[in-house]
This record gives C-alpha cells, sequence and structure tokens, in this order.
C-alpha cells in the first residue's frame, strides 16, 4: 500500500520565509546586473573610439540644454541621497517622529529606556497637542509605567490621562462623610492609631445634632475643642487627618484601598474643590499609599494619575510637591534610588523628561547627583512656604515661591535638593493628638526623620544642611543620633556631612519661649517650646555633644545672625526671636550678621542676595575643593582660583601664624647648630667639599629643627584643611589637645624626620655643588645664590613628594579617607603609605607635585638669597665697627680648615608662607654670621653661641 507522507503544515512559515530571502536576494543580483549593463553602455570604450574616427563634425548642443540636463541629474543624484540617509537614519526619520503608536511604542520598549531616544519620544508625546479622542485613546493604550513618566513631565497634556470610571464619578446618595467613616469601622481594632482614634471621636462629636441647643458652638472639654455641629467641611477633614495617621501601614493602606480608599478620595477633591486643606490632606494619604509598589496598580486604575498630573502642573507649592512626590515613588526607575514619605519632599529634580541618572551608593561615579542639599524649616515652618521668596520688592513675574527649587538647580547642576517637614504647634491648645506630646521632642522627631532620611537615600554622596531657626537645632540632633547609632546608613549621613548653614538658629535658646509660671500655665506651651527656652537641659546637651561632633567630624559651619526685631502680625508687636550671642554659641565657623528680621533671614530678596549667594559659596566650595586625596584630579591653577573665587582671596593663606610663630626659633636653632656641627664633622680639608658632612649635620640639626615646627605644622594644616572647625591657631591647638592629647602634635613626627631628613641631605649637597660650579671663590653672588638655590630646592622637593604626602594624610586625618578606609584614626607611616597607594595607587604618592615644586623653586631662591645677603651685611658690618675701635671688645671664633660658607639650610618647605618666614631666616643668619667672624663678648650673640654649641655637642 502506499503511504503518504503527512504534510506538516508547522513548517510552512519557515518555508516561506526561506522562499522570499532567496527571492530577494536573487530580484538584488539582477537589479545590480541590470545597473551595470546600463552604466557600461553609457561608458563604452567603443563609443569613444568612434567619436574619434569621426571627421571631426559634431552636433552643436545649445548650453542651456546641456544646464538643464545637467541639473535634472544632479536633482536625481540629491533626492537618491537624501532616501540613502533616510533610510540609514532609521523610522523616525520617515515622519514616524510625530506618530503618537511609534511614539508609544518606544516608551513601552525596555530596550530605549535608557536613551536619548526615549526621552525624545517622552517629551514630544507629553507635550503634542492631539484631539481629544485622539488622546483618550493614547492613554488606553498606555501601561502604569509609562503613564506615571508622562505624568512627570513638564507641560504634559491632561487629556493623555484616563478618567475615573463610571461608576466613581456617577452621583451618589450616600454622604461623602459616611463613607470616610465606612472605611475607618472596616479596619480591625488592632490596627487602631491613637491619633486616628482621637480624630474619629471628634468626628462623632461634632455629627451629633443637638436640637436643644440654643447656639450652633459649643465647649468640649474631653477633647479641648470647640464643636461645630454640622460643619461638614470640619468632619471631613477630621476624617481625613484620621485616614492620613493610618495611611503610613501596609496592612492599613491595603485594607482601606480595598475598602473604597481612592474612589472616596478622589470624590473629597470634587466635591471640595475650593479647599486646599483638604485636597492636601487627600494627596498626602495617596503619597503614602504610593511607597508600596503592591498598591500602585490601584491608584492607576481608579485614575489618580492623571489627578497627580493636575495636581502636579499647578503653582500651588503643597500640592505641586506632594503630587510630584507620590509620582516619584509611583516611577520604577526612580524608586530604587529613594522613597519620599510624609517627611520628605524631593525638590529637584521633580521632572522625569531629562536624563537626570543617579548616583548609587555601589557606584560612585555612576551617575549626575553629587551632592545633596536638605533644607530643615523651624517652628512654624513648612517646606511649602518657609522657601519662599521675599515679598519686600513686591512679587512679580518672577517671583518663586519655593527658591531653593526655582533657583539652586540654575546656577549649580547635578544637586538633589530635598526639604524635610514636620509638623509643629506653640501650644496644648493648638495639639493635633494625645500622642503629639511623645513625637514632638526634639530627639524623637530626629530618630523619625532619620528612618526618612535613609528611605530617600540620604548618605551615599556628600550632604549641605540648610536649617532655620528651630530646624538648625533638629539637624543638630539629626546628626548626633547619626553618629551614636550601629547602623552604617545612619552613621553614613553624619560621615557624608561637609557643611551647615545657620540661619538664626538659637543654639543657647531663645527669650521669647521663656516664660514666667502664670504665662506657662495661661498658654500651655507645647514640647517644643518648652525646650526652646533659655537654660534647657536638652539644648545645653545638645550643644555640647555636637561640639564634639564637629571635632570628630570636621565640618565647615556657617551662621547667618538677624539683627533686627520681627513685627508679628495682627498685634503689630516686635520681638527678639533669636539674640545675637545666641546664634553664635557655637563659636565655630563663619559668623554674618545681617539686618534682617527672623522671617526674611530664611527669605531672600532675589539671587544676588548675600543669604543666597552665600550658600551658593558653601555648596561651590564643597564640589571644588582639591584638598583630599579622593578629589578629582584637577590643574593647579583652576582650584587656586577656584578657592579664592568661593572662599576669599586670603584663603590660601589661613594657618601663616602658626608657621611664623613656630618658624622664627626653629629656624634659629637649626642654623646655629647646623653651623656648629659642619665645622665638627670636617676632620680634613674645606667644609665647602665635604658633601657627607654637610648631609650628615643638616640631618642632625633636622631633628632639633622638626621638635618645634612638626606641632605648628600640625595647627597650620589643620587650619587650612577644608571644613576646618577652627577660627584661630589658639583654639585649634586647645582643642586638638584636649580631645586627642598632647601625642596628637607629634603623630608625624617620625614621617616629618624621615621626610626633612633627606629633603636636607639634597638640598645641602645640590647647592653646596651649584656654589662650587658657579661661585667657587663664594664671594656674594645673588644670581648665583638665586641659581643654585631654585635648583636645589625644586630636586629636594620632587624626590622627597611621597613623603609629603603621607605626612600630610596623619596630620589631617581626614574624615573622607577615614570613611573609605573604615577607621578612626590613622597611625604610622607605613599605614598611611598603603591608604595612599589604596587610594591613588603610585600616582597617589606625586599628587601635588607641581604645586610643591613651583612653591619650593621661587622659595628656596628667596631664602639663600636673603641668607646670603644677610651673611654679607652682618659680616661686613662686623668688620667696620672693629676697625672703628669701639669699646667693645669681640672674641675671634677659630675657623676649622677655612671655615665653611653654605648657605641657608632650609625647612622641609610646605607650602610658601613656611619657607618665607623671614624673620626667622633673619634670627637664623644673624647668628650663624656672628659665630662665623666677630662675636661680642659678654653680649647675647656670645650666649646664644654658647647654647648653640652645647646643642651641637649633643
Amino acid at each position: 500500500m502506499r503511504k503518504y507522507r503527512e504534510v506538516k503544515w508547522k513548517n510552512l512559515p519557515k518555508s516561506l520565509a526561506v522562499t522570499f530571502i532567496f527571492g530577494g536576494v536573487a530580484a538584488l543580483v539582477y537589479e545590480i546586473h541590470s545597473l551595470n549593463r546600463r552604466f557600461s553602455s553609457l561608458l563604452s570604450d567603443a563609443a569613444f573610439d568612434r567619436e574619434r574616427q569621426k571627421a571631426g563634425c559634431f552636433i552643436s548642443i545649445p548650453q542651456t540644454v546641456m544646464e538643464s540636463e545637467i541639473h535634472s541629474m544632479v536633482s536625481k543624484i540629491k533626492n537618491v541621497e537624501q532616501m540613502m540617509g533616510t533610510l540609514i537614519k532609521g523610522p523616525t526619520s520617515l515622519g514616524l517622529d510625530s506618530n503618537p503608536w511609534h511614539l508609544l511604542r518606544i516608551l513601552k520598549s525596555e530596550i530605549h529606556s535608557h536613551t536619548q531616544e526615549h526621552s525624545t519620544a517622552l517629551k514630544t508625546l507629553a507635550t503634542s497637542n492631539y484631539n481629544v479622542g485622539l488622546s483618550q485613546q493614547i492613554a488606553q493604550a498606555c501601561d502604569i509605567r509609562v503613564s506615571v513618566k508622562l505624568a512627570r513631565t513638564k507641560n504634559v497634556n491632561l487629556n493623555l490621562f484616563l478618567q475615573p470610571p463610571a461608576y466613581i464619578i456617577s452621583t451618589s446618595d450616600e454622604p461623602i462623610e459616611d463613607v470616610l467613616n465606612n472605611i475607618l469601622k472596616k479596619l480591625p481594632t488592632s490596627h487602631q492609631h491613637t491619633c486616628a482614634t482621637y480624630f474619629l471621636g471628634i468626628a462623632k462629636k461634632i455629627t451629633e445634632k443637638d436640637k436643644d441647643e440654643e447656639f450652633s458652638l459649643r465647649w468640649d472639654p474631653d477633647t479641648a475643642r470647640i464643636i461645630h455641629p454640622g460643619n461638614i467641611v470640619q468632619i471631613v477633614e477630621l476624617y481625613l487627618q484620621a485616614l492620613l495617621e493610618l495611611s503610613h501601614s501596609f496592612t492599613c493602606s491595603n485594607l482601606m484601598v480595598q475598602n473604597g480608599l481612592l474612589v472616596a478620595l478622589w470624590r473629597v477633591v470634587h466635591i471640595f474643590n475650593k479647599e486646599a486643606s483638604l485636597k492636601a490632606l487627600c494627596l498626602q494619604i495617596v503619597a503614602n499609599v504610593s511607597l508600596f509598589s503592591q498598591l500602585h496598580h490601584q491608584i492607576f486604575q481608579s485614575g489618580w494619575v492623571g489627578l497627580l498630573a493636575e495636581f502636579f502642573s499647578l503653582q500651588h507649592t503643597s500640592l505641586n510637591l506632594t503630587a510630584g512626590k507620590a509620582l516619584v515613588n509611583m516611577d520604577e526607575k526612580f524608586r530604587k534610588y529613594g522613597l519620599y514619605d510624609r517627611s520628605i519632599y524631593l525638590l529637584h529634580p521633580l521632572y522625569g523628561d531629562k536624563d537626570e541618572s543617579r548616583k548609587s551608593c555601589v557606584r560612585l561615579n555612576a551617575g549626575k547627583w553629587d551632592m545633596d542639599i536638605i533644607f530643615v524649616h523651624g517652628l512654624l515652618g513648612g517646606v511649602g512656604w518657609t522657601w519662599r521668596q521675599s515679598e519686600l520688592l513686591g512679587i512679580n513675574t518672577d517671583y518663586s515661591e519655593c527658591w531653593p527649587r526655582d533657583w539652586l538647580p540654575v546656577d549649580i547642576p547635578d544637586l538633589r535638593i530635598l526639604g524635610v517637614d514636620y509638623a509643629t504647634s506653640l501650644s496644648h491648645w493648638k495639639s493635633r493628638c494625645p500622642d503629639d506630646a511623645r513625637r514632638s521632642t526634639i530627639n524623637s522627631r530626629a530618630d523619625q526623620i532619620l528612618l526618612s532620611l535613609k528611605l530617600a537615600g540620604v548618605g551615599c554622596r556628600p550632604i549641605v544642611w540648610v536649617g532655620h531657626s528651630m530646624g538648625g537645632l533638629l539637624l543638630k540632633q539629626l546628626l548626633v543620633n547619626a553618629s551614636k547609632s550601629s547602623d552604617p546608613d545612619l552613621q553614613n549621613i553624619v560621615k557624608n556631612t561637609k557643611a551647615l548653614l545657620m540661619l538664626s538658629v538659637p543654639h543657647d535658646g531663645s527669650s521669647v519661649a521663656t516664660l514666667n509660671l502664670p504665662a506657662r500655665f495661661l498658654l500651655l506651651p507645647s514640647v517644643e517650646v518648652e525646650e526652646l527656652r533659655k537654660g534647657s537641659n536638652v539644648l545645653d546637651n545638645l550643644n555640647l555633644e555636637f561640639k564634639n561632633l564637629l571635632l570628630k567630624y570636621p565640618t565647615a559651619v556657617v551662621s547667618l545672625v538677624e539683627t533686627k526685631a520681627t513685627l508679628v502680625q495682627p498685634w503689630g508687636i516686635e520681638f527678639k526671636f533669636v539674640e545675637p550671642n545666641s546664634a553664635d554659641f557655637l563659636s565655630s565657623g563663619e559668623v554674618h550678621y545681617l539686618p534682617v528680621d527672623h522671617f526674611e533671614i530664611c527669605k531672600p530678596l532675589n539671587r544676588k542676595s548675600f543669604i543666597y549667594q552665600r550658600l551658593i559659596r558653601l555648596i561651590l566650595g564643597v564640589r571644588t575643593r582639591l584638598q583630599s586625596l579622593v578629589s578629582a584630579n584637577r590643574s593647579l591653577g583652576s582650584v587656586l582660583v577656584t578657592m579664592m573665587r568661593d572662599e576669599g582671596v586670603l584663603r590660601p593663606l589661613r594657618g601663616i601664624g602658626a608657621t611664623v610663630a613656630g618658624a622664627g626659633p626653629a629656624h634659629a636653632l637649626y642654623f646655629a647648630a647646623y653651623e656648629r656641627l659642619k665645622v665638627d664633622f670636617t676632620s680634613t680639608g674645606s667644609a665647602h667639599h665635604n658633601y657627607l658632612a654637610q648631609g650628615a649635620a643638616a640631618s642632625a640639626a633636622t631633628v632639633l629643627h622638626d621638635g618645634i615646627m612638626t606641632p605648628a605644622e600640625v595647627v597650620k594644616q589643620r587650619l587650612q584643611m577644608y571644613n576646618s572647625p577652627f577660627r584661630s591657631m589658639t583654639e585649634c591647638a586647645i582643642k586638638v589637645y584636649q580631645t586627642e592629647g598632647f601625642s596628637a602634635f607629634y603623630r608625624s613626627y617620625g614621617t616629618q624626620l624621615a621626610m626633612n631628613v633627606p629633603f636636607q641631605c639634597v638640598h645641602f649637597i645640590v647647592y653646596e655643588a651649584m656654589q662650587n660650579a658657579t661661585n667657587p671663590e663664594r664671594t656674594y653672588n645673588p644670581l648665583g645664590h638665586v641659581v643654585s638655590g631654585g635648583v636645589s630646592g625644586a630636586l629636594a622637593a620632587a624626590l622627597t613628594t611621597p613623603l609629603d604626602v603621607c605626612k600630610t594624610l596623619l596630620n589631617t586625618q581626614e574624615a573622607e579617607v577615614l570613611q573609605r578606609a573604615q577607621k578612626t584614626q590613622i597611625s604610622g607611616f607605613f599605614n598611611a603609605a598603603k591608604m595612599v597607594y589604596r587610594l591613588g595607587g603610585v600616582g597617589g604618592f606625586f599628587q601635588g607635585l607641581q604645586a610643591r615644586v613651583l612653591f619650593q623653586v621661587p622659595s628656596t631662591a628667596i631664602c639663600w638669597s636673603v641668607y646670603e645677603f644677610f651673611k654679607y651685611f652682618l659680616t661686613k658690618k662686623g668688620l667696620s665697627d672693629q676697625r672703628d675701635g669701639s669699646g667693645v671688645t669681640y672674641e675671634k671664633t677659630e675657623r676649622v680648615n677655612g671655615g665653611s660658607g653654605t648657605g641657608y639650610p632650609v625647612n622641609s618647605l610646605n607650602d610658601i608662607s613656611s619657607n618665607n618666614a623671614i624673620g626667622g631666616v633673619a634670627l637664623g643668619a644673624g647668628h650663624v654670621l656672628m659665630k662665623e667672624d666677630l662675636i661680642p663678648t659678654g653680649s647675647a650673640a656670645s650666649t646664644a653661641l654658647s647654647a648653640a654649641r652645647a646643642l651641637g655637642a649633643v
């Protein structure tokens, strides 16, 4: 029986695909062959041969005809080029860039999610003015991810979002207050919250209709409130406050959403569309629900994404920021970098239509955010109104409702700007719930906000804090509590804190908050006010702990102090909320006294205001300083210009007082000991050519010299260190001694000697060799001294740069380096060398080489010139006095083997300020010259020489 093979239909697509491919290839080969034949016929050699054989008779073609044919051919070639370019560019060049369905396809694709094409498609689709019908079709095709991205785009078309289902917007017979009450009743009693129960009880009492009451208002002793029977707005507000307290928990939020919470909130917004307070409460509840990714789909289905986009486009700051926070929490791309709960508001970046990649904690160089700027308001303040622009110049089109959000991103890009928000009250009469007394202490509030900051991803990058009034106290408590925490994420917050801007912060309390006993009994001041009074134990302990914290983690502190009394409306009474001595109680960092009141100090007049410009300088200083091993490589000139521009012209010379104080006695002692030991170490021959004796004498004298200069170097470098908390040389020395002990001044003594001994050996040997070559007679030759000194200093500086890098690290104990090393202190030369190699490799040992050499060349040249000049001048003067026959007798010192003619032994020359301590140079030169030639017997110089000889012998 004949068998037939069964046809496998599943192979049909493959067969068709193969047929299509081979057919296409064949067609392409045929077209290429045809084109080749046509071009061959046009350019045939036979045609040229036939033309040559003709008798020279040609047909005359008019020039106009030829030009038209040429233009036609050129236009055809251009059309072909344009078509090829279009094919190469892709679909967008075919007119698909404005096709909404093509744009939507790009937005839904995961492949293009991080490309410029995705950003362009998002902005184009969001801002296109499609008709309502097409926009609604696009909205139906959008998923939650694309819808959230569109909502976070500036100037988005609001028709691109779905409206709530019909049953939501239909008229319901059930009153909205009953709907909210039923949602609360369906929660298990185990999930009830103290404040929620409190608000619910008040709402029930207000809803009671007491027909026997003659007046509509009555006092309720249980809740200490005035009751407005039948006040629907007050009832709904209390229900919303209860829902807000419960929405922080996922369990409660999930149950409330299942029971119709989002639908009820949508109705509240549309019923009370003129009540901003009710709309703000609804947005805060939705923002809390948005923290939980499991509930995002319900938010999307209820139509709240479009409503959030509508609020996000408003100018009302509180509604705008709350809606923006909810949308950021729902954006899956942005969620992994931080979530924002009730205490934290994202001020920038708000919009998602730009390629604003983030800097994660793992990869520190992976994004554009290189700093967090965090604003903390004061008592009775808020993110939505504390940081407004001043109204003294009037409100115009450029007026800013939130100047950190509007100004800072323009002047300093790549920042993340956050606002800390918390509720406060002046009196227990205005207390929101019985639990406020426990939650309102500054310590409890700081612990809660720390958890919110951790959730927002704060601590992964440098931080600059701005605190106004009580906000400054709160941020101090935040840092103190973070330093005590065992959580490494919280510890990173204090370790990455780089600068603080204090705006009229009452560190020592405020006299306004200090009330007598009758006033306190009558007004019942809140916990916040009690902690702000003068003599508060809470503030005393906080100040002590914060000062110790600044010593452990050096931080730049800038304090701006109000000097004008504040007019309080409507009473027309002026108060001095913060006294200058209280605002400057820290005695750390910069202090500026400004002619503004307590309210205006946080509200700059414009972007040229001193308040705003000082903040700009503070942020730029944190970003651009090249004082740490972990700083980015930049040229010396750009660093110096930026430092002087941002921190003042005299900033590079800070610490020069410590250098001058130590350089005089150190150099004088060094010169005396060196000159004596050099002669003693030369047994035969001339000291000019005994390089071994010169090096040994310089090394021995360095031990004495560095015994004085090492403590001075510690003080100088801590004053020059960025974010230095010290104002003066004396303050720095006292605090270092109190906190780290006497050994801290000599922690780098061994490294200092290890660096200076080879430095001095190379320096003097090269100088003597240069003098022997350029000035063998050892006469006074200014040009020869300058050249010899510059060359010897440059060579010595270059060879000892690795040692100087290790010494600087030991002296400064950079907080950022300690954090990277996960250590509290770096001690010992080998540990410092390991850390330098770990952070920068071999090149790390030569960071600052250019600066060191450039400073050494002029410094050593000047020092040698000054030394040789004083030697020549004093020697000539001494001989002149001897010839004058004055009554002073002279003791002729013995010159061994012709004496010495060596020059000035310089210090390690860490910077130009230590090298140019001319007073120390002159004093040392004077001792040397009087010892070498004529020393008045019984004079102070003779006594100094005796001491020098004794030290040299030792």
